[in-house]
């Protein structure tokens, strides 16, 4: 029996999941701390150090990547949110969301090559 989804479609709804969950002062305080504690923040939040989770990101690289490629995805989930939306449609909102996807994507690129 064939699924329905395609498997990119799935990661994408996985990674849409975990950014829904993310309430206006999540953003509001990783803009006023930076890309960097951002990012770190978010490693923790999805539990980048459980294996179980290290081995589904392995598993989906390259749909996790093709997704994070474009900030413009990530944008279009939490500005979904109207108060995050007024945050992020600021130079420095902006700012930090392209940074803290850039530094996202490189923690989980050396997590997939570095094991």
């Amino acid at each position: 029996m064939q699924s329905k989804w395609k498997k990119d479609e799935v990661v994408e709804k996985f990674i849409n999941y975990w950014l829904e969950k993310l309430e206006p002062e999540h953003v509001a305080e990783g803009i006023r701390r930076g890309p960097e504690a951002t990012a770190e923040w978010l490693a923790n939040f999805l539990h980048f150090d459980n294996p179980t989770v290290r081995f589904i990101i392995m598993l989906h690289w390259s749909e996790i990547s093709a997704y994070l490629s474009k900030v413009e995805n990530v944008y279009n989930v939490l500005a979904r949110k109207p108060e995050i939306k007024k945050l992020l449609d600021t130079p420095q909102g902006r700012m930090w969301l392209n940074k803290t996807v850039e530094l996202l994507y490189w923690k989980l690129y050396n997590l997939v090559k570095n094991g």
